[in-house]
């Protein structure tokens, strides 16, 4: 291999956004802001027990602002969001100071203004049976997740759509605040834990533990910057978006196994009041769009060996959409030994699928570990009433279909395999909606080092899924949809008219003939 194959893009400067003034980014986002919080402390006080309602309130309103707001500020909504945005010079500070003063004054009128109109509202403390510490591990994975998923979706990525920056900030929220919710309340913001402590004390009673939270909030922003340094490393200190290395691939694989699984497991343990099914659903399909342009093995290890498994049958075949080969560079250009092994991954995948898979598997352990960790109680892994074969079959079949997804590829490849999730969730009595070996096997070796037991149902599960996807691959051999004839290249544009192929170093696949 030469490196007549890398990419010879020069480096750009950072794509910053339009300068606003501010009065239109403080009252873009104070109007945001506002209708958000009026949502959040209505909704528990006008639907109480309404199910699925309330868990996807704040999520539809938060989605809905940011796709009316995309135009003006990007709809950010959370202090966080801005600084982080202006750590990346994605936005200027000045800009950025005065949409966190809109967000803080929105948040602050529309929380005050509904205490007035409905009575006391609640205050920023953690469940009665949980304590600080447990509710602080959710709330920096969640704000982790919830700034990591913007971050990556309003920078990485040239000029997304306002529908796909709502999709992400509504399927952030909504995967981590819905099982967040039973152990921390899930706020995951400054500006709405200083508009509850204000509404408390201009109604004379006792504030909560906001300023407490806040050091939480201040923590999984610096984690997620730290996580986007690792994943994008040459985006952070350059403005551009060149192909990942070696380390870019295994951090985006391991943050995305262990956010997922942290939430999923949180979801299992509460039981069918989390509502699991649209929870993993909308969390998995966020962050696929954030970084699953880096985690070619979209955090699941079927899918990882169902698409090495795919190149190997089919070298010539054409690249689906979404999962063309790539040519890491290290900072001066050149292909260094370690990142030359990534580039093996893509002509040669059985080379480090391996290593992806340990790292999967890995971020499954880890995340199970904390989540149980959290609970303090075993998660019930078989739906009552039913065998093991009924939720193993439901297991695999739904791995099959999430794999079919991946080979396919595609700009909507992340809402396809994130609705594979809703559905296996969505039905209790059947399965437990897990549709992932590295979060079956994490259980299992969690149960084993916080409970001393090992229910080998999680690794039955596993077995079914792996199973799963190596029937996808089969299925895709025998049908030629996969074989998508479009090149990437010539499919994806962005507005200047270049090609984000280009972009990106993304070669087309006869290059490497």
């Amino acid at each position: 291999f030469s490196r007549r194959g890398t990419s010879a893009m020069p480096p750009a400067p950072p794509a910053r956004r339009p300068r606003r003034g501010p009065a239109l980014a403080a009252g873009s986002e104070a109007l945001g802001r506002f209708f958000v919080a009026c949502v959040a402390c209505s909704a528990p006080r006008l639907a109480p027990g309404a199910g699925l309602a309330m868990p996807l309130a704040v999520p539809a309103a938060a989605a809905a602002v940011v796709y009316v707001l995309h135009g003006v500020t990007g709809g950010q909504l959370n202090p966080l969001v801005s600084v982080g945005l202006a750590a990346l010079k994605v936005v200027e500070r000045s800009e950025a100071v005065w949409c966190v003063v809109g967000q803080v004054a929105g948040s602050c009128l529309g929380i005050v203004g509904c205490a007035l109109a409905l009575g006391e509202v609640r205050s920023v403390v953690p469940r009665d049976d949980v304590t600080l510490l447990q509710s602080a591990v959710v709330e920096v994975v969640g704000t982790c997740v919830v700034v990591s998923c913007i971050l990556h979706c309003s920078y990485a990525r040239p000029g997304p759509s306002a529908g796909v920056a709502a999709t992400v900030v509504g399927g952030a929220l909504l995967g981590c605040s819905n099982c967040g919710h039973w152990v921390s309340r899930a706020w995951f913001n400054p500006a709405l834990a200083l508009g509850l402590d204000m509404a408390r004390a201009v109604q004379g009673l006792s504030v909560g533990w906001g300023f407490v939270y806040w050091g939480w909030f201040f923590a999984g922003a610096v984690i997620a910057l730290i996580c986007y340094k690792l994943i994008r490393p040459r985006v952070f200190r350059r403005g551009v978006n060149p192909p990942p290395t070696t380390t870019a691939i295994l951090a985006a694989e391991f943050v995305g196994v262990y956010t997922t699984t942290f939430f999923i497991v949180l979801g299992i343990c509460f039981g069918p009041k989390a509502h699991l099914g649209p929870e993993a659903g909308a969390l998995y399909a966020s962050m696929l769009f954030a970084v699953g342009d880096v985690a070619w093995g979209c955090f699941n290890p079927g899918v990882a060996v169902g698409r090495a498994l795919w190149r190997l049958a089919r070298p010539s075949a054409p690249a689906p959409e979404g999962e063309a080969r790539v040519t890491p560079q290290n900072s001066r250009g050149e292909l260094s030994r370690a990142e030359m092994s990534v580039d093996s991954w893509k002509r040669d995948p059985t080379a480090g699928v391996a290593t992806v898979v340990v790292v999967q598997v890995l971020g499954g352990v880890l995340a199970s570990v904390t989540a149980l960790g959290i609970v303090g109680h075993a998660p019930p892994l078989q739906p009552p009433d039913v065998d093991w074969r009924t939720p193993a079959v439901v297991e695999g079949g739904c791995t099959l279909v999430l794999v079919l997804a991946a080979l396919v590829g595609g700009q909507g490849a992340p809402a396809a395999m994130g609705a594979v999730l809703v559905v296996a969730g969505s039905a209790p009595q059947l399965a437990i909606g897990i549709v992932n070996p590295a979060t079956s096997v994490g259980i299992d070796v969690a149960l084993a080092l916080l409970h001393g037991k090992i229910p080998w149902i999680a690794a039955i599960y596993a077995a079914a899924q792996l199973v799963g996807a190596l029937a996808a691959v089969g299925i895709a051999l025998l049908v030629p949809f996969v074989a998508v004839p479009q090149s990437v290249e010539s499919s994806l544009q962005d507005r200047s008219g270049r090609s984000l192929a280009s972009m990106h170093g993304v070669e087309r696949s006869q290059s490497f003939a």
